[in-house]
């Protein structure tokens, strides 16, 4: 059964941390957020446990990288309360791309501390531990695309893969 390319920016996040991160998905009856910080919109997706099956997942534009701190903060908390908070522990990685490496450093930590302060500041979100904000290198995001499109191939581990190419938006 083909698997569907359109996942092929989630697949990077999910595998990131998998391969990368080995917090993830580590704390039994944990309910994770994923968010993809990119360029041209923001998605979150939300998973429990170990699986690799979204619960549910939304979208909204412009990234984050556009907007200011507060309003990237907006953004983000205004993704998350659109779940349906399950009453258990969660965590929350975000990783940005490209749109986030064209601002310096210094905007880069104004935006990750505003989203963090909106969070950790928010009632209804207060069960939420913030364990990543951070913006990965373009040679990370080519590394995790080729990794992704392999695994939705059912390649990965084959004598012959798949090449990639990102053009971007």
């Amino acid at each position: 059964m083909p698997r569907p390319l359109h996942l092929v920016p989630l697949l990077i996040l999910i595998l990131l941390y998998i391969f990368f991160y080995t917090t993830i998905f580590t704390i039994p009856n944990t309910h994770t957020f994923v968010i993809d910080a990119g360029s041209s919109g923001t998605r979150i997706h939300l998973y429990h446990d170990q699986t690799t099956n979204i619960i549910q997942s939304y979208h909204a534009t412009p990234g984050i990288s556009s907007l200011g701190g507060v309003e990237a903060a907006k953004q983000v908390v205004t993704l998350l309360k659109q779940f349906q908070l399950p009453q258990t522990k969660m965590e929350l990685y975000l990783l940005a791309t490209a749109g986030m490496r064209t601002l310096t450093a210094e905007n880069q930590t104004i935006i990750y501390q505003a989203i963090r302060k909106e969070i950790e500041e928010d009632a209804l979100l207060q069960q939420i531990q913030v364990r990543k904000l951070e913006t990965i290198s373009g040679q990370e995001e080519g590394k995790l695309a080729w990794i992704a499109a392999n695994w939705l191939k059912n390649s990965i581990f084959a004598n012959q893969t798949y090449g990639i190419a990102d053009l971007g938006n």
